[in-house]
């Protein structure tokens, strides 16, 4: 029950930090989201910088601090109540928001285009 205790004050400082608890976090998130549609997009059209230079991929690295505001703009692990440190015990094991399992001690984001190579045929 304790380590439950510590895990919930952990993911409480993540979540207002880092996560839906602040309007903020999205915000902060919103130029990394428009540059990575970006990159899909020439992808798409075939003008992506890795397209231009043979590149079979395009990476990217980040902390926890970029992914986890970025995984919230995307509406993932965003649950339908705020946590809050008087949320009974019942609801807390409910969330999603779990920062031990978001952002262990490494996390990836992959984001794949495929494109349809049949005649006749456009797009991902």
């Amino acid at each position: 029950e304790d380590l439950e205790v510590f895990e919930y004050l952990d993911d409480l400082k993540h979540y207002y930090k880092k996560g839906a608890g602040h309007g903020v976090t999205r915000q902060m998130a919103c130029p990394l989201l428009r540059h990575l549609l970006g990159v899909v997009r020439d992808s798409v059209d075939g003008k992506g910088k890795a397209e231009k230079e043979g590149l079979k991929s395009y990476l990217m690295f980040a902390h926890a601090e970029t992914l986890v505001p970025l995984l919230t703009l995307l509406g993932m692990y965003v649950d339908d109540f705020k946590l809050a440190a008087d949320t009974p015990s019942s609801v807390r094991e409910t969330r999603t928001f779990r920062s031990s399992q978001i952002t262990p001690m490494a996390s990836n984001l992959l984001l794949v285009v495929y494109q349809c190579r049949a005649e006749g045929h456009r797009g991902t």
